[in-house]
């Protein structure tokens, strides 16, 4: 450390190593892992992974939605059914929701 170095640590009471570094992004300026790619018009690999998680989450959780009102209701294939097919369109209408804007 040299003198200059020395006399603003001990003035200030700070090293110069916790001085901010103007080059670095800021908390808000700081990018996805998917904003990097060249075509930055499509949809990135996050909504896309988002959008198929949401598909299967949907499908089940009506499946499984239909299976709890059938046991409740010693209705077995009736409100299973109902449970799918609502899920499913559920699912695709968020889906739909989400891609449309890249169509």
């Amino acid at each position: 450390m040299d003198k200059s170095e020395s006399e603003n640590f001990s003035e200030g009471g700070q090293s110069p190593q916790n001085e901010v570094d103007s080059s670095l992004p800021t908390k808000g300026e700081l990018e996805s892992p998917a904003s990097n790619s060249e075509n930055s018009n499509g949809p990135s690999l996050w909504l896309l992974a988002g959008v198929g998680s949401e598909l299967v989450g949907g499908t089940v959780g009506g499946m499984v939605l239909g299976i709890w009102v059938d046991s409740v209701l010693k209705s077995y294939p009736k409100a299973t059914f109902l449970g799918l097919l609502g899920g499913i369109v559920a699912a695709v209408a968020v889906a739909w929701a989400q891609i449309r804007k890249f169509l």
